[in-house]
């Protein structure tokens, strides 16, 4: 059975290539404070994990998970697909802005 991340639009498999990247997988939690927190922020209509689904190590922010619901790491918060990229005007601002700051110092 081939791993897979089940995180929409994340093709994370376990192979060489997610070896090299230094990419984990990680069950399911069995708490049910924290499977429930993983499921709502996976997000997906009418799923629920099976005992194969699996959740890679990019989706954490220090790339792993943590038990304390006080932590950021407690569940899933990092997603590519709600990565909105910069606009031409964003990144324009951007750069004025570290111009601005360079000119002051």
């Amino acid at each position: 059975m081939v791993i897979q991340c089940v995180v929409f639009k994340c093709s994370n498999r376990q192979g060489s290539k997610t070896k090299e990247k230094g990419v984990s997988f990680f069950r399911f939690p069995k708490d049910r404070k924290k499977r429930a927190a993983w499921i709502r922020a996976i997000n997906r209509d009418n799923w629920s994990p099976n005992e194969y689904s699996r959740v890679c190590s990019e989706h954490f922010v220090e790339s792993w998970h943590s038990d304390d619901p006080a932590d950021e790491n407690y569940r899933l918060t990092l997603f590519k697909y709600k990565i909105k990229p910069k606009s031409k005007s964003e990144t324009a601002r951007n750069a004025r802005h570290s111009k601005r700051i360079l000119l002051q110092a």
